[in-house]
């Protein structure tokens, strides 16, 4: 079965398990000759070829049955094939799966809308009759396929579940499908997807083992049942009303913990330590933890195997045996700020998952035996945090008097944004002080280092010295330079000379270490063919499945295999490392291996065992978790010294930053809970105009602690080796270089779309505002990418409905007249695929290349091109070309110096990763000088998503010298661009206020309270304590505003304004004095705030008496923008 359609785009026909989309041999190699249809279908098969989910024929391409059921509706048209089924599936199952009158019968409704058994599916297609032929939706496939399967494998009674089961989720996953359980109805059916462990702690002190499978059911009820699995034929279990499928994987699993269900007391430290000595990590999901129960206890406690503190608190010491669970209803007593709300939130989130009944925070346990209540709780919490502020008045989870008590106050700081550009002497200074002093000698290498890298190899050699001192606890070291700055290079010389030093000190050469994702394996082989020489390794080996792992494997995964009997267990070492294996042993001297953090991990006892010269951790952001099963072995590596390199110090959190320092030198940043109340609190507990500062403080702080144990240098730097960056946007008054060509207007169809889209939010009441956010992105790029549509194929007319699209015609223009290369960088993947038909026939280059986020970065058949081999082509075409990325798919590994022109077409919300993509073309290797390109597409009336974005990027700017957070800048739906002018503010409008737009408020608040005749905003620099002014009669109103999203002390913005009275007395002399105000829409305020306040004379509004002044006056959005364009007071 297929289609014939008359032109000659592809064609399609149903073979087992897959759809065959085809032409005629003889046009297939002619592709690029063919019409804008066909590229466009040759597009989009293509992009599923290099994702792993179709295979290359020599005249098209065999999809999967079920990825074709998972098309979206443009892709289905585009293809040709049958219109989607909207019908619907009655499941009437009667009978037991124990017994043989067990049946399922499947009714569907017809065309006509009535329920028929006269149906017949035929791969992907439900077919009534020869010629009403549909696609099932990826939900509907799944009960058919199970169906088949059912016929198929017999009358098994796993395949009677497993039908089942897909029924059910068919039911969950789609509104499509009903069914008459009968006595089913009463069954749950869980297929787990990982298998975890719970502990529970024997009188006797030893621990019992007991697998999670994502059950609903009690470990005691579990407990009494396992035995069902010690079955040869076994492969469900039976509790309650619960049946768990398992598949091979899951089922071995399951019995690995059964097998090794013992733990003696002996051991008990070493299982929470090294729990990979008793568990196959492959078949053990031991990342997320595992659930602890404490003899004594009732419920399960969630833990983290490994993780201990200072205080020293035993897990299973005679303390915990005596700890009594408070209930998690109570936690509102210890939840005082966001990052604990979100510390407590994942906790019991692992909790569930894993089957506990209580987890620990703050050397407590609290019960969340009853999951519903819990969850309920932690919901109510959430929206208390949103709402309030993390509680409703002062009594409750307020800071304690002794917290109070330590707060000092601040006089009149005075904060310069300016001066977070400066550099830190004393960084500069300290890093001077480690620098390696002596000559050396770079004749054996093939190219001279720029200054900076031999910098870096200077401080490098420095501290692998102070390491190498025994009175010294330096161990490693975070080396952070911008990506593309030659951290390989760096890091490869200063192996180099360290071997240099071991030569001349007659020291054993001891083997060095490279550990970095698979996709660089190969990378870090040629560079050292590329820097040397004569190479300092006496040979390399990477130590990968594929690659040489065989020679140096004597065993499989790193585990123990221990009867019931003696559960004594020893590290299983399945490389061959030490003497006894002669030249055969991995650890020879002076070696270099390259390998995996997996392949770390699960060979983790003999990694541990060699004693490395130099372990290097490139793109070490892969260690940032601390539960990790890799950063456990990463940090159980024995090393005279680890170099942690990375370009993104910071990803997600400071904890990352905690962790990878943590790696490198342990314990200089304390625990992570004395970590993260020395660092984190104090930021996420700022008001929103003091988070950049405060970040900045504390940023800078971290950063003098951990002084000359990290170095870290970016592209601003005007470093040596680095071409020029020029950055055009096509909006007026930012940071980037205004360019006239980049800036284009919402016409016609285009903003037709955009602006209903805008209404369709307001009159929605913001019920589906993410959604619209991200339609409104869509719309910005072409208005065919709204909804399910496809963009026409005819590429002039559809270029020509995009304001945007029309700019970057423009642009290309330019290079193309330089002959020089680009990347377009867009996220949307229907834009991809057009684009890269569209700009191939405009530009006669054929297609054009597309590397999103899902194109394999190793190839796993020859068939499939990697993202290596996509940009090899690229480069290797002399004069223009074009190609298009996702800054998603930009992160790691990618080096593509032959373009020098990078276009943001799509931006990403995260500022670092726009950086990361552009990092792509400018680095060391760039001959040219770099252009950035970002078009931005304006509404005639409206500030456009594109202007916001583009606004809100540009205010993120790189803080030197200090650890700092990178922000997802969303605009968020949130913000009140999008709201029309009159809208009145309300307290849930206010939420979506900025900062500066909150301070507005404040001062049109009070001018409204005081019937004000002159109000103003002060200045946006140094405003001396003071945002507004506002004057009634001959008395002065000094108003200080403070907008968050919880808690906040208040100290700091009554003194502020109060410090602010002299210096506006003197601009303003206020014959009747002067009236003091500090508003806020914090729900809680430490309550010697309200003192020092009273102290102060000042006047607070907050919470409650905030939002009544709000309801009593009557403010507008426009208000609010007419008052921010206003000139302000400068005093």
């Amino acid at each position: 079965m297929g289609n014939t359609p008359k032109d000659k785009s592809f064609k399609w026909e149903l073979n087992p398990g897959v759809v065959s989309f085809y032409l005629p041999k003889n046009v297939f190699v002619k592709i690029s000759e063919q019409s804008e249809v066909v590229l466009l279908q040759f597009s989009t098969l293509k992009i599923l070829l290099e994702q792993g989910q179709a295979e290359l024929l020599p005249n098209g391409f065999d999809v999967a049955n079920e990825v074709v059921a998972a098309f979206d509706e443009s892709s289905r048209t585009l293809l040709n094939l049958p219109s989607k089924w909207r019908g619907e599936i009655v499941a009437d199952i009667a009978g037991n799966t124990r017994e043989d009158k067990f049946s399922v019968k499947i009714k569907v409704s017809s065309p006509t809308g009535k329920l028929t058994n006269y149906y017949e599916i035929d791969g992907p297609l439900i077919c009534f009759g020869d010629t009403q032929k549909y696609l099932l939706g990826p939900s509907e496939y799944k009960v058919f396929s199970a169906q088949s399967r059912f016929k198929d494998q017999g009358a098994s009674q796993e395949s009677k579940l497993r039908y089942i089961y897909a029924i059910q989720q068919a039911h969950y996953e789609s509104e499509l499908c009903t069914y008459e359980l009968g006595h089913f109805n009463k069954l749950k059916i869980t297929v787990p997807d990982k298998i975890t462990v719970t502990i529970d702690q024997h009188s006797n002190g030893s621990l019992i083992l007991t697998p999670g499978m994502q059950q609903d059911a009690t470990p005691e009820q579990l407990n009494r049942t396992l035995g069902q699995l010690l079955r040869p034929e076994a492969k469900s279990l039976r509790v309650g009303n619960e049946i768990v499928l398992f598949n091979e994987e899951k089922l071995a699993a399951v019995q690995e913990i059964i097998r090794n269900r013992i733990v003696k007391p002996k051991d008990v430290e070493d299982f929470l330590k090294y729990p990979t000595k008793y568990l196959d990590a492959t078949l053990v999901d031991l990342d997320l933890g595992f659930s602890a129960r404490v003899h004594g206890v009732t419920g399960y406690l969630q833990a983290y195997f490994g993780d201990t503190d200072e205080s020293g608190v035993s897990w299973f010491g005679s303390s915990d045996s005596t700890m009594t669970p408070e209930v998690f209803a109570a936690a509102d007593k210890f939840i005082k700020d966001p990052e604990t709300l979100a510390s407590v939130t994942e906790k019991i989130n692992d909790a569930i998952k894993t089957g506990a009944t209580s987890f620990e925070h703050d050397h407590k346990l609290y019960d969340i035996s009853d999951k519903e209540a819990t969850l309920f709780s932690l919901k109510t919490l959430h929206e208390r945090a949103e709402e309030q502020g993390y509680s409703g008045d002062d009594d409750k989870l307020g800071v304690s008097e002794e917290r109070e008590e330590s707060i000092q106050l601040v006089v009149d700081v005075d904060l310069n944004d300016e001066t977070l550009e400066i550099k830190s002497a004393s960084i500069e200074t300290i890093l001077e002080k480690v620098l390696y002093p002596g000559d050396l000698d770079w004749k054996n290498f093939l190219r001279n280092p720029f200054v900076h890298q031999e910098f870096a190899v200077r401080w490098g050699l420095g501290l692998i010295n102070q390491a190498l001192d025994t009175s010294n606890e330096v161990a490693g070291a975070l080396f952070a330079d911008d990506m593309g700055l030659g951290k390989t290079f760096s890091a490869l010389a200063t192996t180099y000379f360290y071997y240099e030093q071991c030569k001349h000190q007659e020291r054993t050469l001891k083997p060095t270490l490279i550990v970095a994702p698979l996709s660089l394996l190969d990378n870090w082989k040629v560079e050292v063919g590329k820097t040397f020489n004569q190479s300092p390794f006496s040979d390399i080996v990477v130590l990968q499945s594929d690659a040489e792992m065989n020679h140096y494997r004597e065993g499989g995964i790193e585990i123990v295999k221990v009867s019931s009997a003696d559960m004594t267990a020893e590290p299983k070492y399945s490389l061959k490392v030490g003497k006894n294996f002669g030249s055969k042993r991995l650890d020879m001297p002076g070696r270099l291996v390259i390998t995996t953090y997996q392949t770390l991990r699960d060979y983790q006892f003999s990694m541990c065992r060699i004693d490395w010269g130099m372990v290097v951790f490139d793109e070490a952001q892969n260690i940032k978790n601390p539960n990790a099963l890799q950063t456990r072995a990463a940090k159980g590596l024995k090393a005279d010294f680890k170099m942690v390199t990375t370009g993104t110090p910071v990803e997600n959190s400071l904890k990352d930053f905690w962790c990878l320092m943590d790696t490198a030198c342990p314990g200089l940043l304390g625990s992570y809970q004395e970590f993260r109340e020395t660092y984190v609190a104090p930021i996420t507990q700022s008001a929103g105009d003091e988070i950049d500062a405060k970040r900045a403080e504390y940023g800078r702080m971290l950063r003098k602690k951990v002084g000359a144990l990290m170095l870290r240098r970016t592209k601003e730097d005007n470093l040596d080796g680095l071409p020029s960056k020029r950055l055009y946007a096509g909006l007026k008054d930012t940071s980037w270089k205004y360019m006239a060509e980049l800036e284009s207007t919402l016409h016609g169809h285009q903003l037709e779309v955009y602006d209903s889209l805008l209404n369709q939010q307001i009159n929605d009441n913001d019920a589906h505002a993410l959604s619209t956010i991200q339609q409104l992105r869509n719309c910005s790029l072409h208005p065919d990418l709204v909804g399910a549509g496809n963009i026409d194929a005819n590429v002039t007319d559809s270029l020509k409905q995009s304001a945007k699209l029309a700019s970057l015609l423009v642009i290309i223009d330019q290079i193309k007249g330089r002959n020089e290369k680009c990347i377009i960088f867009l996220v949307n993947k229907k834009l991809q695929c057009y684009l890269s038909v569209a700009l191939g026939k405009y530009y006669e280059l054929g297609l054009v290349d597309v590397i999103n986020g899902d194109t394999k970065a190793v190839a796993k058949t020859s068939q499939t091109q990697t993202r290596s081999s996509i940009i090899e082509e690229f480069e290797a075409k002399q004069g223009f070309n074009l190609i298009i990325m996702s800054p998603v798919a930009a992160g790691v590994g990618l080096t593509v110096v032959g373009a020098n022109n990078v276009i943001h077409l799509e931006r990403h919300w995260n500022p670092a990763k726009e950086a990361q993509a552009t990092d792509r073309v400018y680095r060391i290797g760039q001959k040219r000088d770099v252009n950035v390109y970002v078009p931005v597409a304006l509404h005639p009336e409206f500030e456009s998503f594109d202007a916001n974005l583009h606004s809100l990027l540009s205010k993120k700017v790189l803080l030197k010298n200090a650890v700092v957070t990178p922000e997802e800048v969303v605009p968020q739906p949130a913000g009140i661009s999008t709201l029309p002018l009159e809208t009145i503010i309300t307290p849930a409008i206010v939420k979506r206020l900025t900062w500066q737009q909150f301070e507005a408020l404040a001062v049109l608040l009070i001018a409204k309270k005081i019937g004000a005749q002159r109000y103003y905003l002060t200045s946006n620099g140094s405003d001396h304590g003071a945002d507004g002014v506002a004057i009634a009669g001959e008395v002065m109103h000094l108003v200080q505003a403070k907008h968050v999203s919880g808690s906040y002390n208040g100290y700091s913005a009554i003194q502020e304004v109060y410090s602010a009275t002299k210096v506006y007395e003197k601009l303003f002399a206020p014959s009747a004095g002067t009236q003091l105000y500090f508003i806020s829409n914090s729900r809680r305020l430490v309550k010697k705030c309200r003192k020092l306040a009273l102290d102060y004379n000042v006047e607070v509004i907050a919470a409650n008496d905030f939002e009544e002044l709000l309801v009593q006056n009557t403010i507008k959005i426009n208000d609010l923008l007419l008052l921010e364009k206003r000139g302000r007071v400068k005093a």
